[in-house]
């Protein structure tokens, strides 16, 4: 669980894993960011990612303002029949609005992922 403030608005994270017993797949990381800006009023983003995967436990904190422009947004990592991407999407006004923003990955061995440079189309360039 984290607590932070970004701008003039106040945020609470509640984070949990979703095992896999057969060890087949990435972990589901299940993020809850609550606005709690407002006393009486809870806004409640509910997001998905993949877990990083690297035996620490810890989860991939995606929350950002990747592209400075005052709102959060949150980088999900899918798994689509091993092709690895990690999305965008603005969180703003109680809702989570899909970016034309992307990162393509590959998986050189287990566990060991590198960015594709020439497909990937991300808010800033990436070297």
């Amino acid at each position: 669980m984290y607590k932070f403030e970004y701008g003039k608005r106040k945020y609470i994270t509640v984070q949990f894993e979703k095992a896999d017993l057969n060890g087949t797949s990435p972990q589901g990381w299940y993020i809850l960011l609550c606005d709690v800006t407002k006393k009486n009023e809870v806004g409640i983003y509910p997001l998905i990612t993949l877990n990083n995967d690297d035996g620490s436990f810890q989860p991939p904190f995606c929350i950002g303002d990747f592209n400075k422009d005052g709102n959060l947004e949150f980088a999900q990592w899918e798994r689509t029949a091993g092709d690895d991407t990690i999305l965008s999407y603005l969180l703003r006004d109680g809702e989570c609005m899909k970016q034309p923003y992307f990162i393509k990955l590959f998986e050189e061995s287990r566990g060991v992922y590198y960015i594709n440079n020439e497909i990937s189309k991300w808010y800033f360039p990436i070297k």
